[in-house]
């Protein structure tokens, strides 16, 4: 939720500032987080990847291992750049929902697809998972709700008209 909230401020930007496409942000994103996952990589698994038996499996599987990784990449790859790309044209609201949706999804097709057994930590987790999300949402929509009903009234016209508050009137920590 937190990359969503970020990605869209650089995709749509402050007034008079330049924005990024989201292909760009998402190449951004990809640098940063290879940035920091290259670096653990070789640092946890670097001298366990120099052992003579690691060598030797990695020698014998080499096509496949290499099949995998791009099938893999290839797939993220999509994945993100249609997130992005749906991120660019809906709020982000719409676009938390529809990840709660794919959360849903994708743990019903695991159970049904590899028939994996659901303990009752799995369910917990789950439903905490879950609900965690949807709370995000109707928090996110009671938020908006509220800031679109006041840009609707007449306070908010009202305040914009007089100036705003004067920097007498704030609060002392907001100064």
């Amino acid at each position: 939720a937190g990359r969503g909230i970020f990605s869209k401020r650089l995709m749509s930007g402050a007034p008079g500032a330049k924005t990024m496409s989201p292909l760009n942000v998402y190449a951004m994103d990809s640098l940063m987080a290879l940035g920091f996952t290259v670096p653990m990589a070789l640092l946890l698994d670097g001298p366990t990847m120099l052992l003579e038996t690691s060598r030797a499996s990695l020698a014998a599987n080499k096509s496949l291992i290499v099949h995998l990784l791009a099938v893999s990449g290839l797939s993220y790859y999509a994945y993100n750049a249609i997130a992005f790309k749906l991120l660019a044209k809906l709020d982000v609201v719409s676009h938390a929902v529809g990840n709660l949706g794919k959360r849903i999804f994708v743990i019903g097709f695991a159970v049904v697809a590899f028939n994996i057994p659901l303990t009752w930590r799995a369910v917990i987790g789950s439903a905490m998972a879950i609900a965690g999300s949807g709370l995000y949402s109707l928090t996110w929509r009671a938020v908006i709700g509220s800031a679109m009903a006041i840009a609707g009234s007449g306070l908010y016209s009202y305040v914009k008209a007089m100036g705003g508050p004067k920097p007498s009137q704030l609060p002392p920590q907001s100064r």
